[in-house]
């Protein structure tokens, strides 16, 4: 082919996408309209049946954010009024082709972006005290004690204002001290660079109900092994802004010393059954609303999961964490939060 006739090409798909980018943002304002109807109608449902969670407010309704709990969580009466409205819009355009399936993707992902904006975005604040138990004491943290943990502590000692530590005599009781109120934070390996995640300290999680707030990496030998701690608590605590690193539980902080970097992460597992939204689909997501991947693990059943379950965890810094956790609540209800923290670098650590 020839520069001239290649240039000709180029220059006719550059029409042509200016033509589609024309018919795409009247596609937007019918998605937003869509999206605006959708949570109003879903607040009027929820008014009429007395579900809607008081905001404290004398002026509710007639509020979409009035539909939703204060931290904004999707409801099922939105969920099954989203999923009745995807099925007809997929039936009035039922082509098949290549081009109409990821238009489809593209019209869930931005219409999940329009609810979003008309919820709220604080979604992800989540602070859990066990029910009957004393609230523990401030940053008290368990953990079972060896030098890798240790040094794990000492990291995660280092951006906690005022920590205080006790020691259990297994993993179990690790987890225990937390679930029942006596440490506010406790201390598990959750991968390790020759066994990747390690499903067992996995499965304790999920039967404990802990959520990932801090995690380091500790050199285990002069080469690049490593193994990964996580710092664990009840729900997500709340997020602090404190320079680069936005994303830190509540009562700590970080300090000013040039050793110590945060990535903001976020992780989940999910399960993806025949007939229903599709990994791919979830990672298209992801990337669409600006969170990069950095792990995607099958989980086995044998630890917990189902089959078709994974673990997935994406690097959020670039924001659209809201938006993102609004497209899996609304298309993989089946989805549980294992954290969204910040994972410490050090310097002579580049993972």
């Amino acid at each position: 082919m020839t520069q001239e006739k290649l240039e000709i090409i180029a220059y006719n798909l550059a029409a042509l996408t200016g033509a589609a980018g024309s018919v795409y943002e009247r596609r937007l304002a019918h998605l937003c309209g869509l999206a605006r109807n959708l949570c109003m109608e879903s607040a009027g449902s929820m008014e009429s049946t007395g579900s809607m969670e008081s905001t404290g407010s004398t002026e509710s309704t007639g509020s979409v954010e009035s539909a939703y709990s204060t931290k904004g969580t999707t409801t099922d009466t939105l969920r099954e009024e989203y999923t009745h409205i995807i099925k007809t819009i997929e039936t009035a355009g039922a082509a098949e082709k290549p081009a109409g399936v990821l238009l489809r993707c593209a019209d869930k992902i931005e219409l999940c972006r329009f609810i979003c904006g008309y919820i709220g975005q604080d979604i992800i604040s989540s602070d859990i005290t066990p029910s009957g138990a004393d609230e523990p004491a401030q940053n008290r943290i368990s953990y079972l004690r060896n030098s890798y943990a240790d040094s794990a502590y000492n990291i995660f000692a280092s951006v906690l204002a005022e920590p205080t530590v006790t020691y259990a005599s297994d993993f179990a009781g690790v987890c225990e001290d937390v679930y029942y109120g006596r440490a506010k934070y406790c201390i598990l390996p959750i991968e390790n660079s020759s066994d990747g995640i390690l499903t067992g300290f996995r499965a304790l999680i999920c039967k404990y109900e802990l959520n990932i707030t801090l995690t380091c990496d500790v050199q285990t030998h002069d080469d690049d092994s490593y193994t990964r701690f996580a710092l664990l608590r009840r729900g997500m605590g709340e997020p602090v802004q404190s320079g680069q690193n936005p994303w830190v539980p509540q009562n700590t902080r970080v300090p000013q010393n040039p050793l110590v970097l945060g990535k903001r992460m976020f992780e989940f597992n999910a399960t993806f059954g025949e007939g229903q939204t599709a990994l791919c689909d979830v990672l298209n997501a992801a990337q669409a609303f600006g969170l990069r991947l950095y792990r995607v693990n099958t989980l086995p059943v044998s630890s917990g999961g189902r089959s078709g379950s994974y673990n997935l965890a994406l690097s959020c810094d670039a924001g659209g964490l809201p938006e993102f956790i609004t497209f899996l609540s609304l298309e993989v209800p089946q989805f549980t939060i294992m954290g969204i923290y910040t994972h410490i670098i050090l310097k002579f650590d580049n993972k």
